[in-house]
């Protein structure tokens, strides 16, 4: 039986490149059973990158040499893949996203590595707030207005692109901007009205950004 995981750790033989974060897209063998998943281990570098894709030993060692996973492996359930409607989107984005869902495989059980396929996206912190789909992506690449509702000061800050004009959107946009900045942790009540105005403002076809750092 094959399912599909997301393994996030550290592999301590890696060498840096600014500004690129890589996934290893992997299969191994835990207590008799296949898996695939991806791993993420820090940035990409073109001779480690190719010394892994076609030495197998080498992986394994990078991997079980991580001081953070001497005992058990964290595996994370969903990696979500936007390649094709970023291809297709106006808006910045990423190219895939990771999800949260936590488990845990014992190191002792993990065995038969290999690396399948490298994912490369930018370390730069984006991300689409809105609930965007692949089903909507034609109208991605339609004209818009952006503004920014909280400025273009360094540190996180929002983008946001109206690819239609409807004459509620203003202030929807100035509701949701107010939550944002002040954020209640926790607050289930907080989350869910949020979470109800991108929704009604994606429903008139405006996309907010969430972006961060310099």
């Amino acid at each position: 039986m094959t399912r599909w995981i997301l393994l996030y750790l550290c592999l301590p033989i890696l060498s840096f490149a600014e500004g690129i974060e890589i996934i290893y897209q992997i299969e191994f063998k835990c207590n008799g059973e296949y898996h695939q998943g991806y791993i993420t281990g820090g940035y990409s570098s073109p001779s480690i990158d190719s010394t892994y894709l076609f030495d197998d030993e080498q992986f394994e060692k990078a991997i079980r040499s991580c001081n953070r996973f001497q005992l058990e492996l964290e595996v994370y359930s969903v990696l979500k893949d936007w390649t094709v409607v970023k291809e297709k989107a106006s808006f910045p984005m990423q190219p895939f996203e990771m999800g949260d869902k936590l488990m845990t495989y014992p190191i002792k059980d993990v065995n038969n590595l290999h690396l399948v396929k490298i994912w490369k996206r930018s370390d730069y912190h984006i991300k689409v707030l809105s609930p965007i789909n692949s089903t909507d992506s034609k109208w991605y690449g339609n004209s818009y207005q952006i503004s920014k509702p909280i400025g273009d000061d360094v540190g996180c800050r929002l983008e946001v692109f109206s690819f239609e004009n409807h004459p509620e959107n203003k202030t929807l946009i100035k509701k949701f901007t107010e939550l944002y900045l002040n954020p209640k942790e926790n607050d289930a009540i907080y989350y869910n009205y949020r979470k109800r105005l991108l929704e009604l403002l994606y429903l008139n076809k405006v996309v907010i950004v969430e972006l961060c750092g310099c």
